[in-house]
């Protein structure tokens, strides 16, 4: 490939990458505030394993409630939801999201690492599973209503980067 396609496919590596952490990111944050219960007494790395288990039982869940709602409606085509249904969601789920974002959220040469699994891999087991959660909770960081929002923050570092210099 050309020297150019470097940069590109650089680029779709870390954004896909950028992509899993941000995704588990979020459900980390949801899953520390309402799990309190389940994640008592975990500290440090004990934590992680108990994020990854819990991150496994919500995508079974959500593929269990979209079949009971495709299953009680006629009118919908199941067809949608198929690529869900077909096969079990692998045990390994959660430890490889975890895995995957902590690859992504720190400066190693484990990006690239062979003996663990890699993101070409990780793409093909679980990007289904990935975008049920992302399409699952995207409502929630859509903007409908900026005007409701106080936009001083934004507008301050917005108008001193643009009244800036920026030095490369």
């Amino acid at each position: 490939m050309a020297n150019e396609n470097k940069e590109m496919r650089l680029a779709a590596f870390t954004a896909y990458g950028n992509f899993i952490r941000h995704l588990y990111t979020f459900y980390e944050g949801v899953i520390k505030y309402r799990n309190t219960d389940q994640l008592e007494g975990a500290k440090g790395a004990a934590i992680g394993p108990k994020i990854s288990n819990i991150l496994y039982e919500e995508v079974k869940k959500l593929i269990r409630n979209k079949k009971l709602v495709y299953d009680s409606r006629p009118d919908l085509d199941n067809r949608a939801i198929q690529h869900l249904v077909e096969s079990e969601v692998p045990a390994d789920f959660g430890k490889d999201f975890r895995q995957m974002r902590n690859r992504f959220s720190h400066p190693a040469i484990s990006r690239v690492n062979k003996s663990q699994i890699t993101l070409q891999e990780f793409y093909v087991r679980y990007h289904k599973y990935m975008l049920l959660l992302y399409h699952t909770c995207a409502f929630s960081w859509d903007i409908k209503k900026p005007d409701t929002y106080d936009w001083q923050e934004i507008d301050n570092f917005f108008n001193y980067i643009k009244n800036t210099s920026a030095v490369s």
